[in-house]
């Protein structure tokens, strides 16, 4: 990375993709085929699509099958919003569950690059091995590989300095993962104990052209301090140039003046740089609500 692209150490926030965590909208009992059957809704927690699964799955050919009363008080406990790992299958065209179980995720686990700090290990690459540590979120979990370099003896050692934020850490701590893919291989680039993201004002984005093919941009906001401009870290692309993290600029060009957003930052000697900006979370309005709950009861069991 060019000097002065990015605080130092910066590299996007890690990412595991969630295929079986959904949002818990509602669950409608009735009956199908004489037997208790219940239509379960929930909502793609990345995109927000709506699902309907049917608990047990039956058909007119298929064998009886009576509902386990613990899924169904599982399914009665559940309230709107909270997290289920999910899995289905189809039967005469229709989503059916086969598995579900409730988690209740830690404070920032649903933020970008905010995991669940689950120890130390080893991960063995080729003959040699490697101190690592295991993240989860949700239901997938990742080893990442601490880097090594070179201790006071000269001698090849987990990176140190990661090593001291890792030893503070206990198991079960949210923590902030930032990492770097190389190969097959995810590599520690930086790992903080989570704390809540700082609000303030969004006032402009602005993007500039250094020389070249090369740009960086700018995010101004308004905090209860006064006025901040902060940097947006830079990555190589394949190209060769240096350009805005797409991830960020995306993030920043989506929103409007006067918005409330939550952000983190890092200060080094060149810039102050964001490295997390989102629009802040809002209560949806009432008539929101209603078209939400109206489109979640649209999955009915069949009668």
């Amino acid at each position: 990375m060019a000097p002065g692209c990015g605080p130092s150490g910066y590299h996007r926030p890690l990412s595991i993709p969630q295929e079986t965590a959904f949002k818990f909208v509602s669950v409608r009992e009735g009956q199908a085929w004489s037997q208790p059957q219940a239509a379960v809704t929930v909502a793609n927690l990345q995109s927000g699509a709506l699902t309907s699964l049917f608990y047990p799955g039956k058909s007119s050919k298929a064998k009886e099958s009576k509902p386990d009363p613990k899924v169904m008080d599982l399914l009665k406990s559940l309230k709107p919003g909270d997290v289920v790992n999910i899995k289905g299958s189809e039967l005469d065209g229709h989503h059916v569950l086969t598995f579900i179980d409730a988690y209740k995720p830690k404070v920032g686990e649903d933020e970008p690059g905010v995991f669940v700090f689950k120890g130390r290990t080893s991960q063995k690459i080729g003959a040699q091995s490697y101190a690592a540590v295991n993240v989860s979120k949700y239901f997938q979990s990742a080893t990442v590989l601490i880097p090594h370099a070179k201790d006071a003896s000269g001698k090849m050692a987990p990176d140190a300095a990661l090593s001291a934020e890792i030893a503070k850490l206990n198991v079960g701590d949210a923590v902030f993962v930032q990492a770097e893919v190389i190969g097959q291989n995810v590599v520690l680039r930086a790992i903080q104990p989570y704390q809540a993201p700082l609000k303030a004002e969004f006032v402009k984005y602005t993007q500039k052209k250094a020389n070249d093919d090369n740009s960086f941009a700018l995010v101004d906001v308004k905090t209860d301090s006064g006025a901040q401009t902060m940097r947006i870290p830079s990555v190589k692309v394949p190209s060769g140039s240096i350009v805005a993290d797409a991830g960020l600029v995306s993030a920043a060009s989506s929103l409007k003046a006067g918005q409330t957003v939550e952000y983190r930052a890092r200060t080094d000697s060149v810039a102050t740089w964001v490295v997390f900006l989102r629009p802040a979370a809002e209560q949806p309005a009432k008539a929101d609500q209603a078209k939400t709950e109206k489109v979640a009861d649209a999955g009915k069991p069949a009668n």
